[in-house]
């Protein structure tokens, strides 16, 4: 399902690849997580399930850089109140 994805391709020699904090390469790194992921621990994954397998690896992406376990982070966030 990944591998179909239609990336296109792009000239950077005539493109700025940094703008303030937005790289090219943090989506790039992002997709590779994502397919990684995908391809070592689904092996495949249906159109009805995507956005649920997205969703997760948004989360970890964002949340690569705290200094607490992962685990511990989401622990912490479905036992606080509301």
């Amino acid at each position: 399902m990944v591998d179909n994805l239609n990336v296109g391709l792009r000239d950077n020699a005539n493109v700025d690849n940094v703008s303030g904090h937005v790289h090219t390469q943090s989506i790039e790194g992002f997709w590779s997580l994502v397919k990684r992921g995908i391809d070592g621990t689904h092996h495949a994954v249906s159109p009805k399930w995507l956005q649920g397998y997205l969703n997760e690896y948004v989360w970890r992406y964002n949340h690569r850089d705290d200094g607490r376990a992962m685990f511990l982070t989401l622990l912490l966030r479905s036992a606080a109140p509301v």
